[in-house]
């Protein structure tokens, strides 16, 4: 890791609708060892407090409003269909390009929030799920110096804990 004289800054990126107990338990073990963390999630941001670590700093996307490009795409697909030659057109065409538009859409946005919340310099960047990825490269091209993976890896901090 970059600089000895601070700890570690993870960002962790979890972008699926739905924090998994996996990443939850991923993040707590991340501040146990003495990271800074920084959460970063599509949805409402969750209240998350690992008992005897530092607490878990959350970024929100869709926070702000209740429309956004997103919630767009995702209600037209989501309003009742209509019927004949054109619905099963209409069924099809969102679906194939569907998780590459939410992904841009969420990487774009995130870009955004991350320069508004004033992360600044960060170690490593986890990309811990698909919706993550595009984000995440995204990230490693602003951040050159930083590690940046989708493995949940706790050897990006050392083990701060005696």
């Amino acid at each position: 890791m970059r600089g000895a004289e601070r700890d570690a800054r993870v960002l962790v990126l979890a972008l699926n609708r739905g924090l998994s107990d996996r990443i939850l338990g991923y993040v707590g073990r991340l501040a146990e060892r003495g990271a800074e963390v920084v959460l970063v999630v599509a949805g409402p941001a969750p209240g998350l407090d690992p008992a005897g670590a530092r607490p878990v700093r959350v970024v929100s996307l869709l926070e702000g409003g209740p429309w956004t490009p997103l919630r767009g795409l995702e209600n037209a697909l989501t309003r009742p269909r209509r019927t004949g030659r054109l619905a099963v057109l209409l069924r099809r065409l969102p679906v194939t390009g569907y998780a590459q538009v939410r992904a841009a859409l969420l990487a774009g946005r995130g870009v955004r929030a991350l320069r508004r919340a004033k992360i600044g310099d960060v170690d490593a960047v986890v990309a811990a799920d698909i919706d993550s990825v595009t984000l995440g490269y995204r990230l490693a091209r602003r951040h050159p110096d930083a590690v940046v993976t989708t493995a949940l890896n706790l050897e990006l901090v050392p083990d701060q804990v005696s």
